[in-house]
């Protein structure tokens, strides 16, 4: 590589960002395990995944932000606050109603995301305004809590960029989601419990809102919830519920009052009829404004959808599935998406503040920006569906997701080896799957599951996964020596131990400590004989393990792991260096499936990676490293 491209590449910089049109960028909004809603390049609210399972390409009907304006003198506009809808238009009955695709929007957009934050600018020329959204959920490292919030801020920062006055109102627009299940061939949304939705208005010290709930549902029942959108704004109309007819006359009845002058009228509606149509409300703020002035309007989405299986799977097999239900770690503080809404609202500033701070340490460092991009967006899979956390505190994770469930469940071990931020931004939960693995997970041999379902009346019962198991020996030794957390050592030490002396006895055949019996791994398949993936880890466990048995006491172990790792690390290094990389040693490369013999396989080194990371230094000879 030549020094000017070098240079360049390790130079600070800005963040891409993201024109309207780009239609895969969406920006997760929500706290660690309490779902999520995204917000998109064109400013749009899409996959909603509040409802405790993944929903990528869920749509809410009639859920948006609008804007109608009024510039002294002239005529008045209205857009929904999101930039055009993008091709292909290849439906084959066009655009549902619910999708308002009809009403017009502004020209552009552009998305920049820097998580936990992101900024969506909408710019129009036939507008008075400038519109720059900004939105984001409370992210504080080191504090879980208030990172596990169960909402959405979206704060509309808008310039009058005539020289005259406007007068301007921002309407928010939400269907009561209680109940919502899936769509039907028209689109239309298919509800279970739509009966009993109901909206009201409310007024707390400093915002208002409308909270959306039903009133039939049992409080155990999987499709209990409620829903609120909140204001800090003190100009407030409302609609608590849209025209109650067919079609499409709701929206047609709203978008008139609305664009009129910006203020709703709360019309009396009847449910005598039709009452099985969803229930949708709509809560108006106004100002003005002067010529060259800025002012916010700030909107909360928060969520209430506490109940979920107390399990992996996530969904009932049918109507009157004897599922077991817990609820989500988030009901233990909150009540309602009301109570979640009281207190953001009553600590906005240090919330907002805390998550600032944390974005602002971490953009402007001196790391180039394609760097933090990576670190930064994948941080948003701890708040995804990916991850969820029950009501006694336990966090778990599938391995990722499809777009509508959890995929390989089980806090899988050789997976999550590969994690690292759970450990440095929200250390307690990481040390929680630590506690599962070894306190539940294994068993009296050392033996460890690499998948976690004893904890839910299961049991994996397949081979151990040497990498797994002896990753998690790295990440204990990680975790103790961040934390300072002797009590956590003490309480796993004779399990761990367990799980580390099993490998003398199950991987290792002819006891030279080099690992050469079948090996179960992260690539789902196995390694027969010395390589030095599997091998790699086991040195830093054994450097690991040498250094938890000296805090503990425990000579006898320190001694043997100590030993085990100066013999071991030489003789892999010596059978499997070629000059150029560590190989595979195995007399005949064709005998089991999927062996890499003297290929050179990407993660040949991820013991000493992660042996880096926890402070363990070199385990193989730097030079060959």
């Amino acid at each position: 590589m030549n020094s000017h491209l070098q240079n360049e590449l390790h130079e600070p910089g800005s963040q891409r960002v993201f024109p309207g049109t780009a239609g895969e960028v969406a920006f997760l909004l929500g706290g660690i395990g309490t779902g999520n809603i995204s917000i998109g390049a064109r400013g749009e609210l899409r996959d909603w995944e509040i409802f405790n399972t993944p929903g990528k390409g869920k749509q809410m009907h009639y859920s948006f932000f609008a804007l109608q304006v009024q510039e002294e003198g002239k005529q008045s506009i209205a857009k929904v606050l999101e930039s055009k809808l993008n091709p292909p238009f290849s439906k084959s009955h066009g655009f549902h109603s619910g999708s308002v695709a009809g009403l017009p929007r502004f020209e552009k957009s552009e998305l920049k995301g820097e998580y936990p934050m992101a900024w969506i600018t909408l710019t129009d020329k036939t507008m008075p305004v400038d519109v720059t959204i900004e939105a984001f959920t409370p992210m504080i490292p080191l504090n879980v809590d208030d990172s596990s919030i169960p909402c959405a801020v979206l704060r509309y920062h808008v310039r009058n960029k005539t020289q005259n006055k406007v007068e301007m109102s921002i309407a928010a627009s939400m269907l009561n989601p209680v109940g919502a299940g899936n769509y039907d061939v028209f689109e239309n949304l298919r509800r279970d419990f739509p009966v009993g939705n109901i909206n009201e208005y409310r007024a707390s010290e400093g915002f208002s809102g409308l909270f959306m709930t039903n009133r039939d549902l049992p409080e155990n029942d999987l499709k209990y919830g409620n829903f609120a959108v909140t204001t800090m704004a003190k100009n407030i109309t409302y609609k608590t519920h849209w025209m109650h007819k067919d079609w499409w006359d709701g929206i047609h009845d709203m978008w008139d009052d609305f664009t009129e002058d910006g203020k709703l009228d709360d019309t009396p509606v009847s449910f005598d009829q039709n009452n099985r149509l969803a229930k949708i409300g709509s809560i108006s703020a106004t100002e003005t404004l002067e010529h060259g002035e800025s002012k916010d309007f700030l909107f909360l989405l928060t969520w209430y959808f506490p109940n979920r299986i107390n399990g992996w799977s996530q969904t009932c097999s049918s109507p009157d599935c004897n599922c077991s239900i817990t609820q989500n770690y988030y009901a233990n503080n909150f009540k309602s998406a009301w109570d979640v809404a009281e207190y953001v609202m009553k600590d906005y500033d240090r919330l907002y503040n805390k998550t600032l701070e944390f974005h602002d340490a971490l953009f402007s460092s001196s790391l180039p920006p394609f760097v933090i991009d990576a670190v930064a967006s994948n941080m948003d899979i701890l708040r995804s569906t990916t991850c969820f956390r029950l009501s006694n505190g336990k966090f778990f994770a599938y391995e990722g997701c499809f777009d509508n469930a959890g995929c390989c469940e089980g806090n899988c071990t050789h997976v999550w080896n590969y994690e690292q931020t759970l450990a440095f931004l929200y250390p307690s939960l990481e040390r929680d799957m630590r506690l599962t693995e070894f306190n539940v997970e294994t068993d009296e041999t050392g033996k460890m599951e690499f998948r976690t379902k004893k904890l839910f009346g299961g049991s994996n019962n397949f081979h151990p996964a040497a990498d797994g198991q002896l990753g998690s020996i790295i990440r204990l030794y990680r975790d103790w020596k961040l934390s300072g957390d002797h009590d956590l050592l003490a309480t796993v030490w004779d399990n761990a131990k367990r799980a580390l002396d099993f490998a003398f006895s199950y991987w290792d055949s002819d006891g030279d400590y080099v690992l050469d019996s079948q090996q179960h791994n992260t690539y789902d398949i196995e390694f027969y004989g010395p390589n030095s993936l599997t091998n790699s880890m086991f040195y830093g466990a054994l450097k690991a393990g040498a250094e938890m048995a000296k805090a503990m006491g425990d000579r006898q172990s320190e001694s043997t792991y100590r030993n085990a790792f100066l013999q071991g690390s030489q003789r892999m290094d010596q059978l499997l260096w070629d000059d150029d990389y560590y190989i595979q040693v195995i007399d005949d490369v064709n005998q089991y499936k999927y062996q890499y013999g003297k290929g050179c396989l990407s993660d040949q080194l991820l013991g000493q990676t992660l042996s880096h990371v926890a402070g363990l230094g070199h385990i193989l000879p730097k030079e060959h490293v």
